[in-house]
């Protein structure tokens, strides 16, 4: 034999030898992968791996391929498995915890296996590894797109359309097209307020890692421009920590002066409180609230962020319930705002939803749902028989289109009760009805509506959590007007003169127009500037940890 034929027959050796080795490998880490998802526990078991359960999805994605390896290819892991940790890592920048993805974990899995000679390769560490991986990979995503919070246990009256994903076809296609952080940029929400809160989440985050804490002020007398107390210079530090001052003289630092007072009217304002410049007891509380509870506050609202989805529509109607407000958003920027009244938070709290307002009533009748007939009218009945003619208000069978008007004067009050109580009450249009004169109508789950109101003086609040679910808007013509701008002949004047002749009409609009109700205690405005607003129905408080990275 010469040289040649045998160096020819050295290197078939060597590559077949390499294949067999290869192919018995893989084989090796598919029945592995196979019997370890079979149960959490023989994964928990086979890997070593505490406090971990494999997800539905883990299990299908796996399922549908053939029990094959993802990250492992060619002896070698993928690149794509030191990014997918790379990017858990960094997962708290998008207000997700990276200890949820099991990291130091993976980590050290991932180290056993790069100290393995090829020679020695263990199907069991590769398999385990791929099997981490995979379910890091679907835990992170998960939250992604669905949010970390469970919102049929802490939610449960919102009505969300969640964004819809096949998180295993995800993966596959990740796998083939070798574009992991592509895929999973693109599955970051895509509206410009998330983006938003996600910036001012890194400015709180790195004020907690290099501040332990803000300046604790504490209680005291009122102060108002001229006062000269050792709490101003308490103060001053917590507004030049959140960029609301910069720092001033040793010598003035005691004094509250104007160019102090303009910085605490403006605090005041994107906190929701009474904006005089006067630092009382809820301003104090406002500006002793912790570096971490406001990280909190600011992740949990970018969680909720998660349920809107990427598109919201332009034009489209924004109510905030914290805010008590309501903006019309076109491009970007508000083109109408007003107050609103929101439900109270006794189980009657307004539903956070995404709609289309499809038609708007004028002069609408009022359908009293029976639990305020029940327990808010029948009383008053008992009192007063006369109460339904007085305040224009029908008796019927039902709301059915063959309902039977009850003459109320007829009727033997002394026989009904709250347990028996057979009419539908119906209020004709006027001054009394509550839902004022205009009605905005969008179909949604929660049968909440948009409307006036009757009793207008209540906006003056600056709280105003006091409706029965239903938003009360402040400026009902206005919106009326900018809804059926495109439509011929429904001018502001045209809507007054309908509203005036009191008669009761149900106006189609051309174009449908989105409205999002939502729950943000934080999000920020258009000049850039953080808004935090009081929790009105205590969701802020829900389980939620906060993580933040160790420096060293």
């Amino acid at each position: 034999m010469n040289i040649k034929t045998y160096y020819k027959l050295f290197f078939i050796l060597f590559f077949v030898h390499n294949f067999i080795f290869a192919d018995a490998l893989s084989d090796k880490i598919i029945d592995n992968i196979y019997t370890a998802i079979e149960s959490s526990s023989t994964f928990t078991e086979q890997c070593n791996l505490s406090n971990v359960t494999l997800s539905s999805a883990t299990k299908s994605f796996y399922n549908q391929n053939d029990d094959a390896a993802a990250w492992f290819e060619q002896n070698q892991i993928k690149p794509a498995a030191n990014d997918l940790i790379a990017i858990l890592k960094a997962s708290y920048l998008d207000g997700l915890n990276p200890n949820d993805y099991n990291i130091e974990q993976l980590e050290s899995i991932l180290n056993a296996f790069n100290t393995m000679p090829e020679s020695v390769l263990i199907p069991k560490t590769i398999s385990c590894l791929d099997i981490a991986l995979t379910n890091s990979f679907f835990a992170y995503t998960s939250n992604l797109i669905y949010g970390r919070i469970d919102s049929k246990i802490y939610y449960p009256n919102w009505s969300i359309n969640r964004r819809k994903a096949n998180l295993p076809q995800i993966l596959t296609l990740i796998m083939q097209n070798n574009n992991l952080k592509e895929e999973l940029a693109a599955l970051i929400p895509q509206n410009a307020q998330y983006q938003e809160l996600k910036n001012k989440l890194q400015f709180y985050i790195n004020l907690a890692i290099n501040n332990e804490h803000f300046p604790v002020i504490p209680a005291g007398p009122k102060l108002k421009v001229g006062a000269h107390n050792k709490r101003i210079k308490l103060i001053r530090q917590r507004l030049e920590l959140t960029n609301y001052i910069s720092q001033i003289a040793k010598n003035r630092e005691y004094l509250y002066d104007n160019k102090l007072k303009q910085a605490i009217i403006t605090f005041q304002q994107n906190n929701g409180l009474i904006s005089d410049g006067v630092i009382g007891k809820s301003t104090i509380n406002a500006l002793n609230i912790s570096l971490l509870e406001r990280i909190k506050q600011i992740e949990l609202n970018m969680d909720r962020l998660r349920y809107l989805p990427n598109n919201l529509g332009n034009p489209y109607i924004l109510v905030n319930i914290p805010d008590f407000s309501l903006n019309v958003i076109e491009s970007g920027s508000s083109v109408l705002s007003m107050p609103v009244i929101v439900g109270k938070d006794n189980g009657l709290q307004s539903c956070v939803l995404s709609s289309q307002i499809t038609y708007l009533d004028i002069n609408p009748y009022w359908y009293i749902p029976n639990s305020i007939t029940i327990n808010d009218i029948l009383p008053k009945i008992i009192k007063d028989h006369q109460y339904l003619i007085k305040n224009h208000i029908k008796a019927f069978t039902s709301y059915g289109a063959h309902a039977k008007e009850v003459d109320s004067s007829n009727i033997t009050w002394a026989s009904v009760d709250k347990a028996n109580f057979p009419f539908k009450l119906r209020q004709d249009p006027g001054q009394e009805n509550p839902l004022g004169r205009i009605k905005f109508i969008f179909q949604n789950k929660c049968g909440i509506y948009l409307h006036d109101t009757s009793t207008p003086a209540l906006f003056r609040s600056n709280k105003r959590d006091l409706s029965h679910g239903c938003i009360r808007i402040g400026k009902p013509i206005d919106l009326a007007q900018y809804l059926l701008a495109n439509k011929s002949n429904w001018n502001k004047q045209r809507i007054q003169e309908l509203i005036d002749a009191q008669k009761s009409k149900a106006i189609t609009l051309l174009t449908p127009v989105n409205i999002h109700i939502v729950y943000l205690t934080a999000w920020v405005n258009d000049k850039n500037e953080l808004q935090f607003r009081n929790d009105i129905y205590s969701l802020d408080t829900i389980p939620f940890n906060v993580y933040l990275p160790l420096t060293n």
